[in-house]
């Protein structure tokens, strides 16, 4: 019997951990997407991305040059220009504002004005986020994330009770409960602690995503710690009264000899 709860405990602990660190991971892409300035920083990114690959792209500079005096025909209310099989439309409002400008314009349009196209080929950096870029940079993506965050955080209710009712020590959850927080929060730590790395070129958009790692971190390792906190302040609560209650009893025993001597 004891093998098999056992057994049980160190399931339901791996099941806890991972959706422990679940939650951890849809409250980091809920927080960061939800950032007021998340749009802006994402818009810079991407149009950094693409300055960086473009910058010496001859055809793009000759378009960009051309782009003014295509502009001039007020027929023409946007400029489009193709770059290693990526289209990007360029107001004409914007062009006199420069390259940065225009860049930033037009993935401003695709990324958060235009609808989601899955029917073209994830082929380059700016057609996968035209693709797919519902799933990481909208409201509704905010939303999901949010939803499972509670979600995993429901689960991970679910199964701290049901180790409640299969442990032997009870005092002790506490403890172990702590232990499983603060191991899910290192993964946030080490996110935080590479980020710089995800400045690079196209991985510069993804560093948004997990902006908020390190405070999420941060949250976890409180939480962590207060159960940590309350386990050990139980069993030294316990410990304490067992001693009380042991000195309490060896006064008992030596009031009662001294009562038996009187007598």
């Amino acid at each position: 019997m004891g093998m098999i709860r056992g057994i049980l405990i160190w399931i339901l602990s791996v099941l806890l951990l991972i959706s422990l660190t679940f939650g951890n991971l849809a409250l980091t892409l809920s927080l960061s997407i939800g950032q007021e300035n998340f749009r802006e920083d994402l818009i810079k990114n991407i149009a950094s991305v693409i300055s960086e690959e473009t910058g010496n792209d001859e055809q793009l500079n000759i378009s960009l040059q051309n782009a003014d005096e295509y502009c001039e025909n007020k027929n023409n209310t946007e400029f489009t220009l193709e770059s290693e099989g990526t289209e990007i439309r360029i107001p004409c409002e914007k062009i006199s504002e420069g390259s940065d400008a225009v860049i930033e314009e037009s993935v401003n349009d695709m990324v958060f004005e235009q609808e989601s196209n899955e029917n073209v080929e994830c082929d380059n950096a700016i057609n996968c986020f035209a693709k797919y870029k519902n799933l990481l940079f909208s409201e509704e993506a905010r939303n999901y994330w949010n939803k499972m965050f509670y979600f995993s955080l429901f689960a991970s209710l679910i199964l701290v009770g049901i180790m409640f009712f299969i442990v032997e020590e009870k005092l002790s959850l506490p403890i172990s409960l702590g232990i499983l927080v603060l191991i899910s929060s290192v993964p946030f730590f080490v996110i935080n602690f590479i980020l710089p790395a995800f400045r690079i070129s196209f991985l510069k958009p993804v560093s948004i995503l997990f902006s908020q790692s390190y405070f999420v971190f941060l949250l976890m390792l409180s939480v962590g710690i207060a159960l940590l906190i309350l386990g050990f302040g139980i069993k030294f609560f316990k410990l304490g009264y067992k001693i009380s209650e042991m000195f309490s009893k060896k006064s008992d025993k030596k009031s009662n000899k001294k009562g038996e001597m009187n007598n």
